[in-house]
């Protein structure tokens, strides 16, 4: 199934049993079932070494994993993040200027109790690991320095107070820090983000350019339109005290907000009334380079920079998978472990296997979930893996665990095997398939969107006649009713469900609605029923549906790390405390720094690209401050050309790269039948079109990988395994 097209090309062995190096000192009485439950346990370890995204290490740390397994859970970190995250809502709006008091002390005891909490955490994640391999993931090291950074903050803004009575202002610059320990705590956020950071590096020659090319048009303006009354008038043009070519920056500031498009009449229109030939020529030429050629150019360079990336960092993942996991394989494999491999041998050791009963056993060690029902979930996995069907796992189907596990794979009981072709749910299947059949599928799906559309344009035609909405529109509410009940008695609650889970569930609701509610509160009702339009006329998008929520809410997330960090920057430069008076530009805005979420308000308008120069030009004028355009400039290119970019080529990526599900029907060996869909994440479609898996590369690095683990096991003594 999975490896279907793929290179075969031999995978490499262990010269001898890695299981005997890793658990050198079990006790020859032992019972087998003893010694193998400490071998799955290590195998355990490895595997979840490979869904980690851990490089494996031939180490015995059965004993202090276990441990750490149970002690550490798997979101206390990111639960810990966002609870320190939650504290600006507590502390003042600028802390540089507000004294500190039993309100600052109470923030700091919360914070200090969280801080604690994750220094905590991450020593039982450093226990578990070793500090070599916690130190090796660059993000345990990010969370480390954020860490000591806040706590050293906290100190010097609490202890004087403390200790002295100090309540002087102490600036708290560790605040834009905190959502780095959100996204640190979250690993598709940590792999979003580093794709992001790297399509930036990739991408700042472009960004480069557009700089070079502000610059220029900006001294040409300067000497072109600084002397355009026009622009000192405010009647024909917006904030025209900073909004204009009367110096280098204002210039610079102005053409910055043009290659957005959102202030072009106001900056075109005053030199337009000046000179009309002069100003057409330059603003065109300006609009045309500006924000239709870089601009689109930064999109197309932002898709190729991110795919590159992201096809690399997936197949660093896979790499270090394809260890662990071979890895995990030799610690199971039922060759080494009856120990047949004999060097003085005339014929070679057979190739190393698992059966069944170890991975069933294995499964339940490794995820719980999974193996329950008597272990039945374990056993269709088996079958997805043993893709020759000789009831054995070799090591060329092994390395495909991750991903099957990490896969959506929904187990639905196929009805036309499981039911008796004399059972009453049989004949109603075939009397609905049959049905189906007379009319045609296709058309018998278009009836049924009708039978909404009709609905829909009763209620929009009939929106002021509420007696003929009330006679129309129950009698299409009955069409649908009857609809599900047919699908219902053919397949089955559940089935029905599977197929059709959101049209039947707004149908079964509104019954009660068109019964119960009236005026405002039943018209709403009525219009969620038009939902499944929505879902019939998405096409091909519906089945992307899956990876297009998991990146809205990465994005979101990410997003929302960008409000938390330019927002806390903003409070302390551009509130209403830093500044020492009232905003002189614009009092009664909303989107204010003045509190936090004023200032996340902002930062909305400027991701919505919606007249952000608002934003920018107050605050310009209320300051005086040569950073004030600079900051919201990088604002802007942060999220908009960067975070918002990435967004929608990781948007493109999965659209246009997405994989229909794979079907397969396995049958276990008490005869039952499964009709199985395996969900293949879109990333890995990346790199298994740009690189296949057991690519020359791949298996070249396997080899080498192995190589080394030979020699470890071969020549370091046996304390060095320990270590």
């Amino acid at each position: 199934m999975v490896l279907a097209g793929a290179r075969r090309r031999s995978l490499p062995r262990l010269d001898s049993s890695l299981a005997d190096a890793l658990l050198p000192d079990r006790h020859p009485g032992a019972s087998p079932r003893s010694a193998r439950h400490q071998q799955v346990a290590v195998a355990v370890d490895f595997v979840h070494d490979a869904c980690h995204g851990h490089n494996p290490r031939p180490i015995r740390r059965l004993a202090r994993s276990s441990w750490t397994r149970r002690v550490h859970l798997d979101n206390a970190n990111l639960v810990l993040a966002l609870a320190n995250a939650s504290v600006i809502v507590l502390e003042p709006v600028c802390t540089g200027h507000a004294p500190t008091g039993p309100s600052t002390s109470l923030t700091a005891i919360i914070e200090a109790l969280c801080l604690a909490l994750l220094a905590i955490d991450l020593s039982i994640v450093c226990a578990c690991l070793g500090p070599k391999r916690f130190l090796e993931k660059r993000w345990h090291l990010v969370q480390v320095v954020c860490l000591g950074v806040m706590m050293g903050d906290l100190l010097h803004a609490t202890v004087p107070y403390m200790m002295n009575g100090d309540s002087g202002p102490r600036l708290r610059l560790s605040r834009p820090l905190r959502p780095v320990l959100v996204i640190s705590a979250c690993r598709p956020l940590r792999q979003f983000v580093a794709v992001a950071l790297l399509t930036l590096v990739s991408m700042a020659h472009l960004l480069g350019l557009l700089v070079v090319i502000i610059v220029i048009y900006a001294m040409a303006g300067v000497a072109l339109f600084a002397d355009t009354p026009q622009y000192r008038d405010p009647a024909q043009i917006p904030y025209s005290a900073v909004q204009n070519f009367a110096t280098f920056a204002s210039a610079s500031t102005a053409l910055s907000v043009l290659v957005t498009t959102e202030n072009f009449p106001d900056i075109y229109l005053p030199a337009l009334h000046a000179h009309p030939v002069l100003a057409t020529l330059y603003f065109l030429s300006f609009f045309v380079l500006g924000p239709w050629v870089i601009m689109s150019l930064v999109m197309a360079d932002t898709y190729r920079c991110y795919r590159m990336h992201q096809a690399r960092k997936v197949s660093r993942v896979r790499s270090k998978e394809h260890r662990s996991l071979f890895c995990a394989f030799h610690v199971l494999a039922d060759e080494y472990r009856a120990g047949s491999s004999d060097p003085a041998a005339e014929q070679p050791a057979p190739a190393p296997t698992i059966s069944l009963p170890v991975f069933v056993e294995f499964c339940h060690h490794a995820w719980p979930a999974l193996s329950c029902k008597h272990g039945m979930n374990a056993h269709v996995l088996f079958a997805l893996l043993d893709t020759n069907q000789d009831g054995r796992i070799e090591l060329r189907e092994f390395l495909q665990l991750v991903q099957l596990s990490n896969s959506a794979v929904r187990r639905v009981q196929n009805p036309v095997d499981s039911l008796h072709p004399g059972t009453a749910a049989m004949i109603l299947q075939r009397g609905w398939t049959r049905a189906r059949c007379t009319v045609g599928h296709a058309y018998y799906e278009a009836a049924v969107l009708g039978v909404y559309l009709v609905n829909a344009i009763v209620m929009v035609g009939a929106y002021d006649n509420p007696t003929v909405a009330a006679i129309i529109v129950p009698g299409c509410l009955a069409m649908m009713v009857v609809d599900v009940a047919m699908r219902i008695a053919a397949h089955g609650l559940l089935g029905a469900l599977h197929g059709r889970p959101l049209a039947i569930g707004l149908v079964v609701a509104s019954v009660p609605a068109e019964l119960v509610l009236q005026g405002r509160a039943l018209l709403l009702a009525r219009a969620l029923r038009l939902v499944p339009i929505v879902t019939a006329l998405l096409g091909r998008v519906r089945a992307n549906a899956r990876e297009m929520a998991v990146i809205v809410t990465h994005m979101m997330s990410i997003l929302g790390a960008c409000f938390y960090v330019f927002a806390v920057i903003g409070m302390e430069m551009f509130s209403r405390d830093a500044l020492r008076h009232e905003h002189r530009v614009v009092p009664d805005r909303d989107e204010r720094f003045d509190s936090f979420a004023g200032a996340c308000l902002a930062m909305f308008q400027m991701a919505s690209s919606n007249n952000w120069q608002d934003n920018l030009y107050p605050a310009a004028m209320d300051t005086s401050l040569a950073y004030a355009a600079p900051f919201f400039i990088v604002v802007y290119i942060a999220i908009n050309m960067i975070v918002i970019n990435v967004f929608v080529a990781n948007v493109i990526a999965a659209y246009t790269l997405s994989q229909d599900d794979l079907h397969q029907r396995v049958v276990i060996d008490d005869g039952r039948t499964y009709d199985v869909v395996v969900h293949r994440p879109w990333d890995r479609r990346i790199i298994e079109d740009d690189m296949p898996i057991f690519n020359d590369a791949e298996v070249d690095a396997l080899h080498e990988y192995v190589r080394q683990l030979n020699e470890t096991i071969r020549e370091a003594p046996i304390a060095a395994l320990r270590q």
